[in-house]
C-alpha cells in the first residue's frame, strides 16, 4: 500500500489514500479539508498544504481530491482518534520519513559532481568514481530496503539488484 509518494518532488499524500486508510467517506474527509484549508489560509498566508485536484473515478467522471503534504496530514490527523486511527498515524509518518530520506540521498549527489567540476587531476577523477559507486550502493541498498513506498515494488527491486550486481565491474575497470 504506497502510503506517501513524490508529487513535484515533494512527499505527500492523497485524500483518497487518507479516506481509504483511515476508514472515512471521502466526500466527508473532503469537506473536512476545506475548512482547514480555509482557516489555515486564515491564520498562515501561502500555506499549501492540502492542493485541490481531480481524478477520475469508475465511471471515467472527474472527481474532486486533494493532494496532501506531510504537514497537512499532520493537520488533519489530528482530528482522527482510537487505537486504530494511531496506528495508521505511525505508519504516515513512517512513510514521510523514508521518502524524506530517500529525497535527501538524492540531493548528497551534488557536491562531489560540483567537487569534480573544480578539479582536473586524476586524484579527483578517483575520488568522484569511489564516492559515485558508494552513493549508487547506499542508494541501491535504500531502495532495496523501502520498496513498499513505491507503486511499482517489483521494478525497484528490480533494478536495484541488476546496479548492485554491476558493481564488481565498475570497480575492476
Amino acid at each position: 500500500m504506497e502510503l506517501v509518494k513524490l508529487i513535484d518532488n515533494q512527499p505527500m499524500t492523497t485524500s483518497l489514500k487518507v479516506a481509504e486508510v483511515f476508514g472515512k467517506e471521502h466526500d466527508d474527509l473532503l469537506r473536512k479539508i476545506q475548512k482547514l484549508s480555509e482557516d489555515v489560509k486564515d491564520v498562515r498566508k501561502n500555506a499549501e498544504m492540502f492542493i485541490s485536484g481531480v481524478y477520475r473515478d469508475n465511471y471515467d467522471r472527474e472527481q474532486p481530491m486533494y493532494e496532501i503534504t506531510r504537514d497537512g496530514f499532520t493537520l488533519l490527523a489530528m482530528g482522527f482518534t482510537g487505537k486504530k486511527a494511531l496506528q495508521f498515524k505511525l505508519k504516515y509518518i513512517a512513510a514521510f520519513n523514508k521518502m524524506e530520506r530517500m529525497l535527501n540521498e538524492i540531493g548528497s549527489l551534488a557536491p562531489i559532481v560540483y567537487n569534480l567540476r573544480d578539479s582536473h587531476s586524476y586524484e579527483a577523477l578517483d575520488k568522484f568514481c569511489d564516492d559515485l559507486i558508494y552513493h549508487i550502493c547506499k542508494r541501491s541498498v535504500f531502495l532495496i530496503e523501502n520498496a513498499e513506498c513505491y507503486s511499482d515494488k517489483k521494478k525497484i527491486l528490480k533494478a536495484s539488484n541488476r546496479i548492485i550486481k554491476k558493481i564488481p565491474c565498475l570497480i575492476k575497470q
